[in-house]
């Protein structure tokens, strides 16, 4: 895998940083691979009252087999293009976003 095709990831001291660009009012939550350097995400759920961003938390803490306190939103909680930090470094975890990128 290229470096560009992991820009929407990166490793840090804390965990992993991921950019996600989020698609709310969508039928389904899934992950529909790569878009602009981020991780292009479609979530059932409103953008109104944080709705999107606790269907976001939900939905990577299920996926990735972490709790929702692992999962924490840092940047754009009023935007479509978010910082997600999830607090842990395990290889599993790595391998199932390399899978989303499509």
């Amino acid at each position: 895998m290229t470096s560009a095709s992991k820009a929407y990831m990166k490793e840090t001291a804390n965990g992993i940083l991921l950019s996600l660009y989020i698609q709310p009012r969508a039928p389904k939550n899934e992950i529909c691979g790569l878009f602009n350097n981020s991780l292009k995400m479609k979530v059932n759920a409103l953008p109104a009252k944080n709705q999107a961003n606790q269907e976001v938390k939900r939905f990577l803490s299920r996926q990735l087999g972490l709790s929702r306190s692992q999962v924490e939103i840092r940047h754009g909680k009023k935007s479509r293009m978010k910082t997600v930090l999830l607090h842990t470094t395990h290889p599993d975890v790595k391998n199932i976003l390399y899978q989303w990128e499509g």
